[in-house]
């Protein structure tokens, strides 16, 4: 096979159908399978040749297979890195992180419990690490630097 034959110079594209169409078996081959009969001297001649034809023909599928197997191992290993890049683009334009701080201190201020009207008794507790100043805290740097300003919430 001649470098770069049938390639596309634009992308490397290996067409994927051998450049010639293969013929099926011919009835005579079909019988010589069936049995265990010798070729005639004729026949024998034509099938050393096609021995020569179709190990060219194999040889040149199994390159381009090999070429596609590259072709497609380069393709995931862009298309995961692409993946990366667009997961990171998506979470830098989170909404929430445009959040002003003002705003997202009145947000924590409604999560946290309620001191008003509770009953002495009461189980409010801000010192439970399952509370709502606690939790927000560990969410991110930000948001503890957050609540760790805002003594409203404790």
């Amino acid at each position: 096979m001649a470098p770069n034959a049938g390639v596309c110079p634009t992308c490397g594209f290996l067409p994927l159908q051998p450049d010639e169409p293969q013929s099926e078996r011919t009835p005579r081959v079909e019988e010589l399978l069936r049995c265990n009969h010798p070729p005639l001297d004729v026949e024998t001649l034509d099938l050393r040749r096609a021995v020569h034809k179709f190990t060219g023909i194999v040889t040149e599928l199994d390159e381009k297979i090999v070429k596609a197997k590259e072709m497609l191992h380069h393709l995931s290993l862009a298309r995961e890195n692409a993946g990366c890049r667009l997961n990171d683009a998506k979470q830098l334009l989170h909404p929430l992180r445009s959040i002003p701080d003002d705003i997202l201190g009145v947000i924590f201020q409604h999560s946290a419990p309620s001191w008003e009207g509770s009953a002495p008794e009461s189980v409010l507790d801000s010192l439970s690490p399952r509370g709502a100043p606690w939790l927000l805290s560990h969410v991110c740097r930000r948001w503890r630097n957050l609540v760790l300003s805002s003594p409203n919430l404790w």
